[in-house]
């Protein structure tokens, strides 16, 4: 089982901990010959990372500490759907929690913190999901919306999904929009 959670590269945290060097057990994965995925890290590091919303959606800046676990960190029980197996046969799930070594990583942001009058001078930056796949547009139409495209309501996806009236074996699947309405 890879120490690195699902959504993040080997490479990007081998980048990193090259700097950390002297506190690692011989060379870096690749150095060596020795596959990435059978190497462990013997400290968890933190860096800070922001999502920006895509106009003209006027939502906050959101905020995010991003982990890289390594052999040390521990998992809490926890019984809630967005939590991740613990690596057993017995089904339990858990959150993961960084060792007691855990130290910041100045080669993601060179300052420790975030400057909230200009996140961006420390990197960081990212597009927030949520706001590039429709998700806020859908929330600001109250969850229910009428197609610009086709003219049809009761859309409760981002995506329309009603039959097309030319082509009836296919669907619209226009993604919601700002010219799209509320169907409330």
């Amino acid at each position: 089982m890879s120490a690195f959670p699902k959504h993040t590269s080997e490479n990007h945290f081998l980048n990193i901990l090259r700097p950390f060097r002297r506190l690692l057990p011989n060379n870096l994965p690749g150095e060596t010959g020795e596959p990435p995925s059978t190497y462990q890290f013997i400290m968890c590091t933190y860096y800070y990372l922001h999502y920006h919303h895509l106009a003209p959606c006027a939502r906050e800046i959101e905020y995010a500490v991003q982990y890289a676990f390594c052999v040390n960190s521990t998992y809490t029980p926890a019984h809630h759907h967005h939590t991740r197996p613990l690596g057993n046969d017995e089904g339990q799930q858990g959150v993961q929690q960084p060792c007691e070594a855990l130290t910041y990583a100045p080669e993601c942001n060179p300052t420790e913190g975030i400057d909230y009058n200009d996140p961006c001078a420390t990197g960081g930056c990212l597009v927030s999901q949520q706001c590039s796949s429709g998700g806020c547009r859908l929330e600001d139409l109250g969850g229910s919306w009428v197609c610009c495209q086709c003219a049809r309501g009761g859309n409760t996806y981002r995506w329309c999904v009603h039959p097309m009236r030319k082509i009836p074996d296919a669907l619209c699947y226009h993604a919601v929009c700002q010219n799209c309405r509320s169907d409330t």
